[in-house]
């Protein structure tokens, strides 16, 4: 894809009890996650759909 190789460091973080908690697994979906960001989005518009787009961070 960017036609070299890179080196990706990840740092990953344990939280207990994860699997059993509903909340916290819908954070984790990254469909869930752009649905939210999509919503967001078309709630910031300008009226008549111009202008920029801005996402949560």
């Amino acid at each position: 894809m960017l036609g070299t190789k890179v080196f990706l460091e990840l740092f990953v973080k344990i939280r207990d009890g994860w699997r059993e908690n509903p909340s916290f697994l819908n954070e984790l979906d990254w469909r869930t996650t752009m649905s939210i960001s999509q919503h967001s989005a078309t709630q910031r518009r300008p009226s008549g759909g111009e202008g920029p787009v801005v996402l949560p961070k």
